[in-house]
């Protein structure tokens, strides 16, 4: 197998030339598609959940909490929210149960949550 060396290989420590950012959009695009070729009978289409955490009463966003979507049907989908509280997950066009928490919230949950394409 000495033969089959490659120089350009990867190795430990690489970086990539590709903003974290961009890296981001393109998995949740990937994750997006593969969630709706798993339900191909599905023909609502995908759409978007999107919102703000915050401290009770509209007051201090609240960043890196997770925000879960719960199909109940097995699949569940979930997001960190940003330095200003906001999420976004791309859905399959369903009802669903969304729940938000952080270390320093309780968990808030908001049933029949509906999703249109």
């Amino acid at each position: 197998m000495g033969g089959d060396f490659n120089p350009y290989y990867h190795r430990f420590g690489d970086t990539s030339a590709i903003p974290t950012s961009l890296l981001h959009k393109l998995c949740q695009s990937i994750y997006c598609h593969l969630c709706t070729h798993e339900r191909l009978s599905d023909p609502d289409g995908v759409g978007t959940l999107d919102g703000h955490v915050s401290a009770a009463g509209g007051g201090t966003p609240i960043e890196n909490a997770t925000v879960i979507a719960n199909d109940g049907e097995g699949h569940t989908y979930s997001t960190k929210t940003d330095s200003a509280g906001y999420f976004k997950i791309a859905l399959i066009a369903d009802t669903y149960t969304v729940t938000a928490f952080a270390c320093s919230i309780l968990p808030t949950t908001i049933n029949e949550v509906i999703i249109t394409a």
